[in-house]
């Protein structure tokens, strides 16, 4: 009868578990997909990230809605700007992914209109990486251009 060496059982041990784990990776890719059907949602504001070098006294109106006129916004603690997706920035009674119309952003610093385009906001996924569900998401900052 033959006899393993000691760096055999190593690499047996090795080749076992290089099979198990191809094993599992073929079961999960044939297993099923049964992801939940709760909806998610984020009605969090808009975070607007604006461009360098606009003075203090810059005017910043958003709004959602196609055809919107843009309403003036203030900015926070820290500075920065975000949109709430309730009125007046969207119109009363709606409800709707504002990822799918964008956001309308106006900036005036002084006489010159810096910013006046809408722009389009990307969802992140909050789902596990191994996941093959889309999960809960939430709606990233939108960089706001000239």
């Amino acid at each position: 009868m033959a006899r393993i060496k000691a760096g055999g059982w190593f690499a047996l041990g090795a080749g076992a578990g290089a099979l198990v784990v191809a094993a599992a990776v073929a079961v999960w890719n044939l297993a099923p997909v049964a992801c939940t059907t709760i909806g998610y949602e984020d009605r969090r504001p808009i975070q607007l990230e604006l461009p360098a070098g606009l003075s203090p006294t810059a005017q910043v109106s958003a709004c959602f809605d196609m055809n919107c006129t843009p309403v003036p916004l203030e900015a926070d603690e820290t500075g920065g700007y975000a949109v709430p997706q309730e009125a007046p920035y969207l119109s009363t009674g709606e409800h709707f992914a504002v990822n799918a119309t964008g956001v309308y952003v106006e900036i005036r610093d002084g006489d010159a209109i810096v910013a006046r385009n809408r722009f389009g906001i990307e969802t992140v996924s909050e789902a596990p990486w191994w996941s093959r569900c889309p999960g809960p998401f939430h709606y990233g900052a939108v960089t706001v251009g000239g």
